[in-house]
């Protein structure tokens, strides 16, 4: 809760009564429609977190799936500020091709139930798990998934919304084009000048969050969001959580990694050893870089990201040509791996980035659905899978 910052998110602060709340917020509830659960059939509970439930539905009519979100409420009953706050959010940024969508809200149980389109596959599965590809991602489908998330952001960053908690898990795929759905507005909310400071799940945190002289309170912007963005490029291209470790805290790692310019080549902070692969891609480690700037001023901006004049496609990048050396600080990693992987420069070094088609016989895999999609300085809203 954020009560000592706003009194906005005070537990006793006045919540408006759900009907009120959600005609005003532009999702209607009616009387009438409290019974409207019986139109679905729960198929099976897909999550489960500190504010509410989702669930995996199918309407009995039309046998149509779709996520059901039951939001929990306080012991007394009314609803919890992170409803409020998501409702709000939901309604404000409805209608954008990148932000799931809410097609109902009504009542369950005494609790705020809100439908939205059913889409199992996360980018946390794409890029950890390693379920649905080789282990390496394409970097034109990184570029694209970045800029549609850049776009969720560059929208809500003009409404003065934060996101706060941009993570692979929070981030939708739908399954036949692979188009992004920023989810899981639970932390979201309007700017204020102090905020809570422990929201971002730790991996995706930006610096600022950490370095706070009020436990609990910062000042931060929109620019949270941005760092978290570079984190998912980052760990894209790595295939690894690139700031977790088991032995290391998390700030530690960015403040030696990313909060210096002084690395000596054989130290394990040294950023080509930290994340090797994203160092001799030049063209993405011009935008992650840009994005993971220790100073939050200096920090790209969602808009600028998406500026054609930013990303500029006069040369191409091009990979280092050295050998990469096996990452010293692979062991600390959750992991346990190095992250150096031969068939990723490989690919830099066969397919230039941004896209051009390589000759069947030289690829060094096989093509990625998303390959196709557009790269960073092709407008992706016009290059789907």
């Amino acid at each position: 809760q954020d009560s000592s910052a706003d009194p906005e998110d005070s537990a006793s602060a006045v919540v408006p009564p759900p009907s009120l709340f959600c005609h005003c917020s532009g999702l209607t509830l009616h009387a009438s429609r409290v019974t409207a659960m019986d139109k679905y059939e729960i198929v099976a509970q897909v999550g489960e977190g500190a504010y509410g439930v989702v669930y995996h539905v199918k309407c009995r009519v039309t046998d149509q799936r779709y996520a059901l979100k039951c939001h929990r409420n306080y012991e007394n009953g009314t609803m919890t500020d992170s409803t409020v706050r998501e409702l709000s959010c939901l309604s404000a940024l409805r209608g954008h091709p990148n932000i799931v969508e809410t097609l109902d809200c009504f009542l369950h149980d005494g609790e705020i139930a809100t439908l939205m389109p059913y889409l199992p596959l996360t980018l946390f599965e794409v890029i950890y798990q390693g379920r649905y590809h080789s282990g390496l991602l394409p970097i034109t489908f990184i570029g694209r998934f970045s800029l549609e998330i850049a776009d969720a952001l560059a929208y809500m960053h003009g409404l003065n919304m934060i996101h706060r908690d941009l993570t692979p898990a929070n981030v939708l795929l739908t399954a036949d084009t692979l188009t992004v759905k920023v989810a899981d507005m639970g932390l979201s909310r309007y700017a204020a000048k102090s905020m809570s400071s422990g929201l971002v799940t730790e991996s995706y945190r930006a610096p600022e969050l950490f370095d706070t002289k009020k436990e609990g309170i910062a000042q931060y912007t929109c620019a949270i969001d941005m760092w978290s963005l570079g984190v998912l490029i980052v760990d894209a291209m790595e295939a690894t959580m690139t700031f977790h470790s088991k032995n290391f805290p998390t700030y530690k790692i960015i403040k030696e990694t990313l909060g210096r310019d002084d690395h000596e080549d054989e130290s394990i902070w040294n950023p080509m050893c930290v994340m090797p692969t994203l160092m001799r891609c030049t063209e993405v480690k011009r935008i992650a870089l840009a994005l993971l700037q220790y100073d939050p001023k200096r920090r790209l901006t969602a808009r600028t990201l998406l500026d054609d004049t930013f990303r500029c496609d006069r040369v191409p990048p091009t990979i280092e040509p050295q050998a990469t050396p096996l990452d010293p600080v692979g062991q600390r990693r959750c992991s346990g791996t190095p992250t150096a992987d031969p068939r990723r420069e490989s690919q830099c070094r066969t397919r230039p980035f941004p896209h051009t088609r390589v000759a069947r016989s030289q690829r060094v895999r096989p093509v990625h659905p998303a390959r196709a999609a557009g790269s960073w300085h092709t407008d992706y809203r016009t290059s789907r899978c």
